[in-house]
């Protein structure tokens, strides 16, 4: 009876620990901080956060986590609509905070809810608005407050991790250093990294200084992200995590700058880098689409017309054979030669069946 009781308990921790370990199975996400349209020239940002989308579309994660300020100094209607027009270019889910330079009103308009929460095999994702915590509002923050404390509490019964993401970090520089700009009181920050620590959080995810900022609070994981319009000392860029094992879990910082490198995305022979040639992140009149491999859709590719000398913006169906340079002449010219060869071949006997032949006669 003993032994039977022992096994069953054997056996029903052994299927707990299996399904909980499919329903944490292994999987990366983005952390995107400060795309801030406007900061640092509203074309120049425009392009930095279309090359970010281009870069996370190829590299899969589950889903981005942007970490607010979406808009700078053009806070318009406008201004909301380029930065969605963009982000509907990822091909997984986005998640968005605010930020201190989102206008809250647009946000709710063309973005959404100001925090939320959401699962992702086994783990739970809090995204916390922190402006209500550095210029508190009455009612508004301790509404947020209470349910922050709930949504840890149903994830702590439901033994799911916890990863927190908000705009600002809780220490600008360290515990003891400020760079001056409005943030979370330090009343605040110990009382909500307490929590965080009793709950069990895995990290808290920030952006706002544009730096690259790695610290910790006990287990707890801290990671302020450098931005994509800016990052001081380092290059635009945004932050790629690993969940996978056990915790602190790995990430990196990727640069958008190399989002084109040894990437030939179409595989139609011309790398990414040389059809988008401006790096704009755009298909513009004078460059091939490094997303469509026959940018003019006439059968060929645009690397087989590169090749062969003739225009892959412009269909060749009979008309740009005279322009042939004399690389596609030549490379023409052995191409028949292959052709002719082997058609001969195919229709003329092998010596050795001529002489039999000759033999009979």
């Amino acid at each position: 009876m003993k032994w039977t009781r022992a096994f069953l308990v054997f056996f029903v921790a052994a299927m707990i620990w299996s399904v909980s370990s499919f329903a944490r199975d292994s999987f990366t996400f983005v952390q995107l901080c400060d795309p801030q349209l406007g900061k640092m020239g509203y074309e120049h940002d425009k392009t930095m956060l279309r090359l970010a989308v281009r870069y996370i579309n190829h590299i899969e994660p589950a889903f981005v986590l942007f970490c607010g300020d979406l808009i700078d100094t053009a806070k318009s209607e406008q201004a909301y609509l380029d930065f969605n027009d963009i982000v509907a270019g990822l091909e997984m889910p986005a998640h968005f905070a605010i930020g201190n330079n989102d206008e809250a009103a647009l946000f709710a308009t063309y973005i959404g809810v100001d925090y939320h929460s959401f699962t992702y095999r086994g783990y739970t994702f809090i995204v916390v608005n922190t402006m209500l915590w550095v210029n508190p509002v009455p009612g508004a923050t301790e509404t947020m407050d209470a349910w922050l404390l709930a949504t840890l509490e149903a994830a702590l019964l439901q033994d799911s991790p916890v990863f927190v993401a908000g705009h600002h970090p809780f220490y600008s520089k360290s515990r003891d250093e400020s760079d001056g700009s409005p943030s979370i009181a330090q009343s605040k920050t110990e009382d909500v990294l307490a929590l965080f620590v009793q709950y069990g959080v895995v990290a808290y995810l920030s952006g706002h200084l544009h730096i690259n900022l790695i610290s910790s609070y006990g287990d707890l994981q801290l990671v302020t992200g450098g931005a994509t319009c800016y990052t001081t000392g380092d290059q635009p860029g945004f932050r790629l995590w690993h969940v996978e094992g056990t915790r602190p879990f790995a990430h990196e910082f990727l640069h958008v700058a190399d989002v084109y490198n040894g990437r030939d995305s179409d595989h139609d022979g011309l790398m990414d880098a040389v059809e988008d040639a401006n790096f704009n992140g755009l298909k513009d009149a004078t460059e091939t689409d490094p997303y469509n491999p026959d940018t003019d859709g006439d059968g060929m590719t645009d690397g087989q017309e590169v090749t062969f000398g003739l225009d892959p913006l412009t269909p060749d169906i009979g008309v740009s054979i005279p322009t042939l340079s004399r690389t596609g002449y030549t490379a023409l010219l052995a191409l028949m030669l292959i052709v002719f060869a082997s058609r001969f071949a195919f229709h003329f006997p092998p010596e050795a069946a001529l002489r039999t032949h000759a033999q009979d006669v």
